[in-house]
């Protein structure tokens, strides 16, 4: 190195440092004196200047709410000494709580300052010390007992709150969540007549519930043009905790782009399982039919999914029902129970070997009158004239 390689350090402290760092970029600074002899006024706007830049760092509340982790001017100047600020992760509020590990029954952030893992109050520390010494805690009886009458997770999976020895030697006893259920929607605790309409109804169509754990959820599957229509049920039915995903079709349309949706699991559909599925597979019963009788919603949900229309001369013809997945009695039933519903000459017909609900003309005009108040814009090519015939 020659000495026009070599400068001093532009703080006027003396040291002699080379032209170029180690990445081969100009410098004028030793590292760390490029603010020397800068006086920094810490007025009101220098503050505002730095909350300005934490929010725009600020990520989202990690308990899955939404909000991003803003923080205020207080929390901030109590920082004043501090060069870097490490940001919560949680909201005041929040984040989940833990015991105290020393046993007093505190209840504590799991995340303190800087994000580091708590164990117990601070000054309790001395505490976890002494009772190294102390009477010796029988944890298998402890978490006998626990496991006992551990509770069920708050999200409504219907699994227990189980915990292990060292869990709760760690003090995650009280607990309110499985491991990542936290992020979930919360429980559903009662059905609106809203949504039961349309699940009812929908139930009759595409929609499909399942028992994958302890507890019912609702799932579907739709053809990528009806994507706009799937996420309007899922909206209606936002509570339930809806988790879709786009896919190629394996089966029917074989190679085509379908949408796929699946809600929470919930104890609270429990009761529309006995209705739906009283004998392992869906089964349509007197029961079910008769929980939406003169439910129009219901009906439009119905018709949305499995429905579709033949106009002549700008004015509709007959329609369908394509229950060609129940069987001939099923199909019978559900025409009986429309006829009582004021559809006049709704039938059960044959379409090779299977059977589907036929309306003639005047049924069919009762039909497109009762559900157009419902019909969602996109599938509203079922319920108007456009000189061809509109398919399920």
């Amino acid at each position: 190195m020659t000495d026009a390689d070599v400068i001093q350090c532009g703080c006027g402290c003396g040291a002699q440092i080379s032209r170029r760092g180690a990445n081969g970029k100009l410098r004028h600074f030793l590292r760390g004196h490029q603010t020397r002899g800068k006086k920094v006024v810490r007025d009101e706007r220098y503050w505002q200047r730095r909350l300005d830049r934490l929010h725009i760092r600020a990520s989202l509340c990690a308990c899955g709410c939404g909000e991003q982790v803003h923080v205020s001017m207080g929390w901030l100047k109590e920082r004043r000494d501090q060069r870097c600020v490490w940001l919560p992760k949680y909201l005041g509020g929040h984040g989940p709580l833990r015991a105290c590990s020393c046993g007093c029954g505190t209840q504590i952030e799991v995340y303190g300052e800087r994000n580091r893992v708590m164990s117990c109050v601070p000054a309790h520390a001395w505490r976890l010390v002494q009772n190294r010494s102390g009477p010796q805690i029988n944890w298998g009886q402890r978490v006998q007992d626990w496991n006992a009458v551990a509770p069920e997770c708050a999200c409504g999976c219907g699994e227990k709150l189980h915990r292990t020895q060292e869990q709760l030697q760690q003090g995650s006893g009280a607990v309110s969540y499985l491991s990542g259920h936290h992020r979930r929607r919360a429980c559903v605790q009662v059905i609106t007549p809203e949504e039961r309409s349309l699940i009812l109804g929908s139930l009759l169509g595409d929609l499909s519930i399942s028992r994958p754990k302890t507890t019912p959820r609702l799932a579907f599957t739709h053809g990528w043009a009806q994507r706009e229509y799937a996420q309007h049920k899922m909206e209606q039915l936002v509570r339930f905790g809806w988790y879709w995903t786009e896919a190629i079709s394996g089966g029917f349309k074989k190679g085509s782009r379908i949408i796929r949706g699946s809600s929470a699991c919930m104890p609270v559909l429990e009761e529309i399982w006995g209705v739906v599925r009283p004998n392992g597979p869906k089964t349509v019963t007197p029961q079910w039919l008769a929980l939406i009788a003169g439910d129009s919603r219901a009906l439009a949900y119905w018709f949305m999914d499995d429905g579709s229309t033949q106009f002549w001369a700008g004015s509709v013809s007959s329609a369908a029902l394509h229950t060609e997945g129940y069987t001939k009695a099923e199909n019978e039933l559900i025409a009986e129970w429309l006829t009582q519903e004021g559809f006049v000459g709704v039938r059960a017909t044959k379409t090779r070997d299977f059977f589907y609900i036929y309306f003639p003309r005047e049924a069919a005009e009762e039909l497109v009158f009762r559900v157009r108040p419902f019909i969602h814009p996109s599938i509203a090519y079922k319920v108007k004239s456009h000189g061809t015939i509109a398919a399920a």
